[in-house]
C-alpha cells in the first residue's frame, strides 16, 4: 500500500513535470510559428547528439561514422550503449523510433523526479524536496531531458542508486548503478563511491557485510561486457575513448578549467556557461554536510573531467544530470530567498535556450 508520502511525492513531481513540459514545448512551439514554420511537437528536440543516439538505436554502431542530421561525419562508437538498447525495445511497440525515445527520456525524468522527492524529503525535509523537483524540471538545460540523449536515464539511475543507498537496499542500489556504467563514461564513479561508504562504515564499525562489498564490486560488470563487444566489434576494447580523440578531438585539460573560461575566453557563449556552471556549483559546495564522503566522490569525478576541457561546451548538461546538484538547489532555495531568485533566474534562462536547441542553433549544449 502506497504511504500519504509516497503519494505526495509522486503528485508533486508529475505536476512539476507536466507543468515544465508544457512551458517548454509552448516555447519552442511559439518560436516556430513567429519564424512560420511548421511544429514537429516531437521532431523539434531531436537535436545534435540525441541524432547519434537514434542511429545507434536504428543501425547499431557504425563504423567508421555515423551519417545523421547535425553531427553527419562524426563517430558514433562513443557514446554509450543502454539508452539506445532501451530506446530499440521499445520501438518494438511505439512507431517511430523517435516517438519511442521521446517518450522513454520524459518517462525517465518523471521517474527520476518522484525517487528525487523522496530522497531529498527523507535527507533534507519536504519543502527542500519540492524545490528540488522544481530545480530538476525547470533549471537551465532542462530540456535536454525531452530528448533522445542520456541525461534523464543517468539521472533516474544515479538518483535510483542513491534512494536505495540510503534504505541499505544495496541489491538494488548496485543494480542501479551498475547501469550507469554503461550509460555514460563516468558511470563507474557510482561504484567506487559506494565502495568508499562502505570502507567508513567498516572503519567505524557499522553494519558493512562482505556481501555488500561482493555486490559493489559487481557492478562494472556491465561495463566490462561492452568493452568485449567493442573488442569484437573493432578489435580495440577501448574505441568509445579513442573515437574521442580521433573524431571529436576530445581531451582532458586542466582541473575545472569550464568553470573559469569567463576569465579569458572570448566567445560570449562559453562565458555565459561558466556564469551558468558556477551558479549549480556553488549551492552544491555550501551544502557539503548533506551528502555521503561516497556521494562526494562521485560528485568530483563526474564534475571534474567533464569540466576539464573534455567537452567545452557541455559543462551544464552533463552537470543537471548529478542527482545530488538539484538537491543542494533545494535546501538553498527552501532556506534562502536568493536560492528562489536564482531558481527563477535559471528557469528564465532555461526557456530562452530552449529556442535555441529546438532550432539547431550551436550554443553550448
Amino acid at each position: 500500500m502506497i504511504s500519504p508520502q509516497w503519494w505526495r511525492s509522486i503528485v508533486f513531481a508529475l505536476m512539476a513535470f507536466a507543468g515544465s513540459r508544457l512551458m517548454l514545448w509552448s516555447v519552442a512551439a511559439f518560436s516556430y510559428s513567429l519564424l512560420h514554420q511548421p511544429v514537429h511537437l516531437v521532431g523539434m528536440f531531436l537535436q545534435w547528439d540525441s541524432n547519434i543516439y537514434l542511429s545507434i538505436a536504428q543501425h547499431g554502431y557504425i563504423l567508421p561514422v555515423a551519417v545523421t542530421g547535425n553531427e553527419s561525419g562524426k563517430s558514433n562508437i562513443n557514446f554509450f550503449p543502454l539508452l539506445p538498447i532501451c530506446v530499440s525495445l521499445l520501438g518494438w511497440l511505439l512507431h517511430p523510433l523517435i516517438i519511442a525515445g521521446t517518450m522513454f527520456t520524459n518517462a525517465c525524468l518523471a521517474l527520476a523526479g518522484i525517487l528525487l522527492h523522496r530522497l531529498t524529503w527523507a535527507r533534507i525535509g519536504r519543502a527542500a524536496a519540492d524545490w528540488s523537483v522544481l530545480c530538476v524540471m525547470f533549471v537551465t538545460g532542462s530540456f535536454v531531458f525531452s530528448s533522445m540523449m542520456s541525461e534523464a536515464l543517468f539521472l533516474l539511475c544515479s538518483v535510483a542508486a542513491g534512494y536505495f543507498h540510503d534504505r541499505q537496499r544495496l541489491g538494488a542500489a548496485a543494480l542501479s548503478g551498475s547501469l550507469l556504467t554503461v550509460t555514460r563514461l563516468t558511470g563507474g564513479a557510482q561504484a567506487l563511491g559506494f565502495a568508499l561508504d562502505w570502507l567508513i562504515r567498516r572503519a567505524r564499525a557499522q553494519p558493512a557485510t562482505y556481501r555488500d562489498l561482493f555486490l559493489i564490486c559487481l557492478m562494472p560488470l556491465p561495463f566490462f561486457i561492452y568493452l568485449a563487444y567493442m573488442f569484437h566489434l573493432t578489435g580495440d576494447a577501448f574505441a568509445a575513448v579513442h573515437s574521442n580523440f580521433g573524431f571529436w578531438q576530445q581531451s582532458l585539460g586542466y582541473p575545472f578549467q569550464n568553470f573559469l573560461m569567463i576569465a579569458w575566453e572570448q566567445d560570449p557563449r562559453l562565458q555565459i556557461q561558466s556564469i551558468i556552471g558556477l551558479a549549480l556549483l556553488l549551492p552544491l559546495l555550501w551544502q557539503i554536510r548533506c551528502f555521503s564522503p561516497g556521494e562526494w566522490l562521485f560528485l568530483f569525478i563526474n564534475i571534474e573531467i567533464f569540466s576539464s576541457g573534455v567537452s567545452k561546451t557541455s559543462l551544464i548538461r552533463y552537470m543537471i544530470a548529478l542527482y545530488p546538484v538539484h538537491m543542494a538547489m533545494g535546501r538553498f532555495c527552501a532556506r534562502h530567498a536568493g536560492g528562489r531568485i536564482l531558481f527563477f533566474m535559471l528557469a528564465l534562462a532555461n526557456s530562452a535556450l530552449t529556442i535555441c536547441w529546438v532550432h539547431g542553433l550551436d550554443t553550448f549544449f
